[in-house]
């Protein structure tokens, strides 16, 4: 309190009611972005284990045979599209439009 006292600047028009609000709303405001956003759960026994194995080949059965290329090269190895495009021989929209594919894919399996 002390310190917004000294701060306080009467001359630009505010009262000290009004500078203390603006100072407290402002603090209350970082404080609140410094929560963390996640929760953590000690006991995970409530969890089944039923979840799906992503890595498994099943789950690729819908996958053209270029779709898993551009799989594995995109989304495993984190190579650029420029650089698939060019290596596969294909246009760079082939090479987004087979992304789009495999995420309608996941999306569609997902639910």
């Amino acid at each position: 309190m002390y310190s917004l006292i000294l701060r306080f600047d009467e001359q630009k028009g505010k009262t000290f009611t009004r500078f203390y609000e603006m100072v407290f709303k402002r603090r209350v405001n970082r404080l609140l972005l410094t929560i963390p956003k996640f929760e953590v759960f000690e006991n995970l026994d409530f969890i089944e284990s039923n979840y799906k194995d992503y890595n498994d080949e099943t789950e690729f059965d819908g996958f053209t045979e270029f779709e898993m290329k551009v799989y594995n090269r995109y989304f495993i190895k984190n190579q650029r599209i420029s650089f698939i495009a060019e290596d596969e021989g294909k246009n760079v929209k082939q090479i987004y439009n087979a992304i789009y594919r495999i995420k309608d894919k996941y999306k569609n399996n997902m639910l």
